[in-house]
């Protein structure tokens, strides 16, 4: 079962409108609309909420008579919030950040054959074998190690990491 919305009892089955609650929503939605935050104007209206639930409030189109609930704020107030808190928190193309593209440095090889051929809990206790702990606890190949197991992995013609292939 759903939760009641706030300012709403239900009885008779039907929802009813609790004028106290009623009160508070609307010195919230002026505060808001006056340019407070929605925790700031749920203060103002002492209302006990958390910022989600007045958020709620600010978008839900029940408060306006919908959904088969009373209306608590006329429809054009309620379509201002709702406008307001979508233009605060969605400013626009101006200030929101776009997305970073990232591209990558590095490139796949594909493993030498022999080493696909064997199993593979074969190749990772070999692989294991090579790591050691370090002074502060961390286990590392020393670099030496590191080469021995990227030339074993990797096929003679790939290049060695972080170098790429010369161009004919």
């Amino acid at each position: 079962m759903a939760s009641i919305p706030y300012g709403y009892r239900i009885e008779n089955g039907r929802p009813v409108i609790i004028p106290e609650e009623a009160a508070k929503i609307r010195v919230f939605l002026l505060s808001y609309l006056a340019g407070n935050a929605i925790e700031a104007a749920g203060q103002a209206a002492d209302i006990p909420l958390c910022r989600q639930a007045l958020t709620r409030i600010l978008r839900d189109s029940l408060y306006a008579g919908k959904q088969n609930y009373p209306a608590i704020l006329p429809e054009s107030q309620q379509k201002k919030a709702a406008d307001a808190w979508e233009k605060r928190t969605h400013p626009g193309n101006k200030r929101c950040r776009q997305p970073v593209r990232v591209r990558h440095q590095f490139r796949l090889r594909q493993p030498k054959k022999e080493l696909l051929a064997e199993p593979p809990e074969r190749l990772a206790e070999r692989l294991y074998a090579l790591i050691t702990p370090s002074r502060n606890g961390a286990a590392v190949l020393s670099r030496t190690e590191e080469a021995a197991v990227l030339s074993r992995l990797y096929a003679p013609d790939s290049p060695a990491p972080g170098k790429r292939k010369e161009r004919a």
